[in-house]
């Protein structure tokens, strides 16, 4: 547990990881509501490949500023997702175009956000510390998230889709004065680098990550596995979006909205309730077959189920908070059977090399299929 004096900080960065889960949840659903609605879901491969080629260059940048202080980064990151929201309107007025960059930019700051978290919370927290508070912190997340998917569901049907982006964007806003809000612990020192890893170039670094996958069964597995696992994981997306978008914008972000809160709360009682037991019990191999078990299930739902809202929905569910509370907590796992430096190398080729490929690969086939006259519409 906590003692009492660790309470006060983790309070306040659990109120900064509620207003950026309110502020991710609401920019969501606004976001995917109004490109769906504007759009359709088959120009979803431009937006995958667009951010599949920018993903590397903003986090070069964002590699390059992390090094500063945290609260500042946190700050001008959550300015840069409010902008995105807070322009829709004027986005709209571009077309197609314009949507589908907005689409890809809230999709490249959100990642950017979510990757600088960890960062955040290990600057103002020291480890031991740090590793009480990732529960009830991440529980705020999800309660914020909820929170905002409520007001949207609320909202949306009586004022409209175009007014609450002008709020969803001021929640992005109220990150900047909180990210000041949290005092760095005096004893949250940035971690040291472990004194056997060599400080690689980035080629260096991918020559020894396919030496390695030369070597290593395990990692060629792992790697074929990430393959599959975006390769599915797109068509999910495309197939679960493909049914919403017959909905209208409004009636979209206010059922987004809905699913937002309930799945937030579905979600923490996965994490608290579920992950751990199913681990302890399955161990890492089987736990890992549930999870594709389920995402097979719901390709199937998707296949036969008459393009049922309640389908697309479950697909949204085991692509998002299934995939948190049973393939996320799984994978690192995979990569104890490396050592030493070999495990530093073999997760950063996977991640870093086999994923972004996939991802734009991908894209790349989902487009073709779409617009394959053979293939549209399927």
């Amino acid at each position: 547990g906590l003692a009492p004096d660790a309470l006060a900080p983790v309070a306040r960065l659990g109120a900064v990881h509620a207003a950026l889960g309110a502020a991710t949840a609401a920019a969501d659903a606004l976001v995917q509501a109004s490109f769906l609605a504007r759009v359709g879901a088959d120009a979803l491969p431009w937006v995958l490949v667009l951010r599949a080629g920018l993903s590397p260059l903003a986090a070069a940048v964002y590699a390059r500023a992390g090094r500063r202080a945290t609260a500042p980064v946190l700050a001008a990151l959550a300015v840069l997702g409010g902008a995105v929201v807070a322009t829709l309107p004027l986005t709209m007025g571009l077309g197609a175009a314009g949507l589908i960059g907005a689409y890809a930019a809230h999709e490249i700051a959100s990642s950017l956000l979510t990757m600088h978290w960890g960062v955040y919370l290990l600057d103002h927290l020291e480890g031991a510390r740090a590793r009480r508070a990732v529960a009830p912190v991440y529980a705020a997340a999800r309660g914020g998230a909820a929170l905002a998917g409520v007001a949207l569901g609320l909202l949306v049907p009586a004022l409209g889709a175009r007014p609450v982006l002008v709020a969803a964007g001021a929640l992005y806003l109220l990150l900047v004065p909180l990210a000041w809000l949290p005092r760095r612990h005096a004893e949250a020192v940035p971690l040291a680098l472990d004194p056997s890893e060599p400080d690689e170039a980035p080629a260096r670094g991918a020559r020894r990550g396919w030496a390695l996958l030369r070597r290593s069964p395990l990692l060629g597995a792992l790697a074929a596995a990430t393959v599959l696992l975006v390769l599915v994981r797109i068509l999910l997306r495309y197939r679960q979006q493909a049914i919403l978008d017959a909905l209208s914008e409004g009636e979209l972000v206010a059922l987004l909205g809905w699913y937002a809160a309930g799945a937030n709360v579905a979600g923490v009682a996965l994490q608290l309730l579920i992950t751990g037991r199913v681990l302890g019990r399955l161990g890492v191999g089987r736990t890992n077959l549930l999870y594709a078990g389920a995402t097979l299930l719901t390709h199937v739902g998707l296949a036969f189920g008459g393009g049922q809202l309640g389908w697309a929905l479950a697909a949204r569910f085991a692509d998002g908070e299934l995939k948190h509370a049973l393939k996320t907590p799984v994978s690192p796992l995979f990569y104890d059977a490396f050592w030493g430096a070999d495990r530093v190398r073999a997760r950063a080729f996977v991640l870093g090399a086999v994923s972004p490929a996939a991802q734009l690969a991908g894209a790349l086939a989902l487009g073709a299929l779409v617009a394959h006259p053979a293939t549209a519409g399927w």
